[in-house]
């Protein structure tokens, strides 16, 4: 029904309050369309939405599952209804903004007491006083949306879905280091994260050019893949995003570091006392590694001359132990 017609039946109704009805409910014809207005208090999972003027039933909420919010659970989003399953809102007046990652079928939000509250189009067992909601339909259930209960603020709402079967994919994380040469062979630690939440659900670790599965599967849904901690020397690449449709595939991304050699300077300052040389005497030093073996088998690494006084630097070096001589 579109909105013009709507207001058509919403100026007759007003009309039948002026001047008279046979009944205290005001029935909607046929097709109607969510959100309906809805008079009656809800108690929780045994609630009954009834249509206006009516005792045919058309909604039993106790056929679903029924996650009711009080006012002091506002912030208690994102709420997990299994360990795989979850609601996340956020709520501001008369405003109700939801998401979840598997289908929500129906949403009652409660309101403040109205005095009049205009068109009625159900009503729920607890159908007393001057108590009305707002029932949100999604047909065929939608994983996000907007609720809204204006001119008076939210008191409370309920979530009202069909547990759905959960079936789990495996993400993979493949790691390729690049850049300088290195006999370092450390662990690298990633995180599946819930794009939505940012909450870490699974876990992976692998060395280099090693395939490693995240643990435990997941369900369907957007994620992204973080490294945690990277080795010293390996620089992080940004967040990989892994989205739904990719999920599905069993799908493993690749993961790449760029290793740079960490590497130090080693100077060498020489001064001299009494009468300078002239001409100027060249002093030569060597930078020696030391390794195993025999000390005449040590490397050296690199040399360098001063002529009787001032200073220089060796070319840039690993860290190791080193001499200078």
């Amino acid at each position: 029904m579109n909105i013009y017609t709507r207001k058509v039946i919403a100026i007759f109704m007003t009309l039948l309050l002026v001047f008279g009805s046979g009944s205290g409910t005001f029935a909607i014809p046929d097709p109607f369309d969510s959100p309906y207005l809805v008079h009656g208090n809800d108690t929780g999972a045994t609630t009954k939405f009834y249509y206006a003027d009516s005792t045919d039933v058309f909604l039993d909420a106790s056929s679903y599952n029924f996650l009711k919010i009080e006012k002091n659970g506002f912030s208690s989003s994102p709420y997990y209804v299994t360990p795989d399953l979850w609601i996340s809102w956020t709520i501001s007046g008369t405003t109700l903004n939801w998401t979840a990652n598997f289908p929500i079928q129906y949403i009652y939000a409660k309101s403040g007491n109205l005095s009049s509250a205009g068109p009625v189009e159900l009503y729920t067992d607890q159908n007393s006083g001057n108590q009305y909601g707002y029932l949100y339909e999604y047909t065929g259930g939608e994983k996000s949306g907007t609720v809204t209960t204006s001119p008076l603020a939210i008191s409370h709402f309920s979530f009202i879905y069909r547990m759905p079967q959960v079936v789990k994919y495996e993400v993979s994380v493949k790691k390729i280091v690049s850049g300088d040469e290195t006999d370092l062979d450390p662990t690298f630690n990633f995180e599946l994260v819930d794009a939505a939440t940012h909450i870490a659900v699974a876990t992976a670790s692998v060395k280099k050019g090693e395939t490693a599965a995240f643990s435990p599967k997941v369900p369907e849904g957007d994620y992204y893949i973080r490294e945690v901690n990277p080795p010293v020397g390996f620089t992080p690449q940004a967040n990989i995003s892994v989205p739904s449709s990719a999920v599905i595939t069993n799908p493993t991304y690749e993961f790449t570091n760029r290793y740079k050699a960490l590497t130090f300077n080693v100077s060498v300052i020489k001064t001299m006392t009494g009468i300078k040389p002239n001409p100027a005497v060249p002093f030569t030093f060597e930078l020696v590694e030391v390794t195993k073996g025999d000390p005449d088998t040590y490397e050296v690494v690199d040399t360098l001359t001063i002529y009787n006084e001032g200073s220089d630097t060796f070319k840039a070096v690993p860290e190791g132990t080193y001499f200078v001589r």
